[in-house]
């Protein structure tokens, strides 16, 4: 299992745009998450640091969105999931449609139709 880390600069980027999407960016501090890498489609497990709240893939997701991979222009090939667990941001999920990886990392700049999916339940 891969160890807890400092999220990199590209994984923050597409935090921060799903929730400025979503008016939701004064809830968490970014720069008090890390992950741990699950799978090799970038998604991780999220906690603030100091609290090791293990992901509970049960939850549903706070933040929901598609993206565009390279060479895919028009059509949406996957969908990002925030999930949210007693007001600690728990997972990134990222995965393309087709199970295939990823091409590039991905690009906040292609991530689109961002919706919220619930609100925040902070206890």
């Amino acid at each position: 299992m891969a160890e807890w880390r400092d999220m990199t600069d590209g994984e923050k980027r597409c935090i921060e745009t799903l929730l400025r999407a979503t008016n939701l960016t004064d809830v968490w501090k970014i720069e008090e998450i890390i992950g741990r890498e699950l799978d090799e489609f970038g998604s991780l497990a999220l906690t603030m640091r100091g609290t090791l709240i293990e992901p509970n893939l049960k939850t549903s997701p706070i933040i929901s969105a598609h993206f565009l991979d390279e060479g895919d222009e028009e059509i949406p090939v996957g969908e990002i999931l925030l999930f949210e667990k007693d007001g600690v941001l728990t997972e990134l999920q990222i995965y393309r449609f087709d199970s295939s990886p990823l091409r590039v990392n991905l690009d906040p700049d292609r991530i689109f139709m961002i919706r919220q999916e619930r609100t925040p339940n902070f206890g």
